[in-house]
């Protein structure tokens, strides 16, 4: 008598859906949803000191069948097709979506969590998608996969706080919108920061208001950046209400203002926009295909060297450094187009 056989795929699959909702079971709530698995295998719904906010995300986990390794001691999958990337990144502008990888080999039961999936994977996504082709001679030519590094952390309290930090923190859109402002407003940015440093120290300034703006669509801007820093000075930096009581409980000192912005400036935001713009640059054909004006933003917009304080000053007012860079769209969009190997000229008609 023949019967159905459990292969160790399956297995290995169910073992390490297990483990996760065991060893990780104080971060949350664990909703399964492989019944009908498109690329996410688990919602988590985080608790918060024993109440349940709504604050969620989605996960997609690997095991030891997949794994690899790294000599760096990152966990990494590959054979990840074209349709799931677009998934996940679809998704992942309504709720944060990581990976989590379970090593099954020996006895560790090392869970790896990797950082949000987002910028990691649209870099990947590319025209070539998931069709299998023919070579000349007729032999099926697969499509191509790509790799995901989870990183090289398996601490379980660790990774338990990043989940929570993921899930309650800023969102997609928040963060897209914040850049946007900041890029739109980058001449304006420089301005307030000249005159809050030029103008008379323990004067309030300009635009309180438009200081406000500034403080809370850096702070959604840089907050992956500052990781699991929770130190005061941090918190304080974007408070627009301490600024208040520094400057006597009224409105915010020119001097408190300078203070706080070269700080923001030039340790944080403009590192971060140079780091970001280079990751747009990388994921050129899923922006055109999604947000083209957002891709146009960020190649556009020009703004000053952080290093160089006398240029942070004067940016703002130097009518020789425009809003927009000179930059050549057209080439940039005709070296993007050789890059992915589109030789019909779609991309640049899209982007003209």
């Amino acid at each position: 008598m023949s019967f159905p056989k459990r292969i160790q795929q399956h297995k290995n699959e169910d073992d390490s859906l297990a483990i996760i909702q065991d060893d990780l079971k104080e971060v949350g709530v664990f909703r399964n949803q492989t019944s009908n698995d498109y690329g996410i295998d688990i919602e988590i719904e985080i608790e918060n000191k024993g109440r349940m906010e709504g604050h969620s995300l989605k996960v997609q986990v690997k095991s030891s069948d997949d794994l690899y390794i790294r000599k760096d001691g990152h966990a990494t999958v590959g054979g990840i097709k074209q349709s799931t990337l677009n998934y996940w990144a679809e998704i992942s502008y309504n709720i944060p979506v990581v990976g989590m990888a379970v090593d099954l080999n020996g006895n560790n039961r090392n869970i790896y969590v990797s950082d949000l999936l987002f910028w990691q994977i649209i870099p990947m996504i590319e025209p070539s998608g998931d069709e299998e082709k023919k070579d000349e001679k007729g032999h099926i030519i697969s499509p191509p996969t790509k790799t995901m590094d989870f990183g090289g952390e398996y601490d379980n309290q660790k990774n338990i706080e990043k989940l929570r930090r993921y899930a309650y923190g800023y969102g997609l859109r928040d963060f897209l919108n914040a850049h946007k402002w900041l890029l739109t407003n980058i001449k304006e940015i420089f301005q307030m920061f000249s005159d809050a440093t030029y103008c008379d120290y323990f004067s309030p300034i300009y635009e309180p208001m438009r200081f406000k703006t500034f403080l809370q669509q850096s702070k959604a801007f840089i907050y992956d950046y500052l990781g699991f820093r929770t130190e005061d000075a941090l918190d304080r930096a974007f408070d627009y209400d301490y600024y208040v009581a520094k400057g006597g409980d009224c409105e915010p000192c020119n001097h408190d203002v300078a203070t706080g912005m070269q700080s923001i400036l030039q340790k944080l935001l403009l590192p971060l926009l140079q780091k970001y713009r280079n990751l747009v640059y990388a994921s050129t054909y899923y922006w055109a295909n999604k947000d083209s004006d957002y891709l146009k933003l960020v190649f556009d917009v020009d703004f000053t060297d952080w290093n160089d304080e006398n240029a942070m000053l004067s940016f703002g007012y130097d009518e020789r450094k425009k809003r927009w860079g000179n930059s050549d769209w057209v080439k940039f969009i005709d070296d993007q187009q050789k890059r992915y190997g589109i030789t019909d000229n779609s991309l640049l008609a899209k982007l003209l």
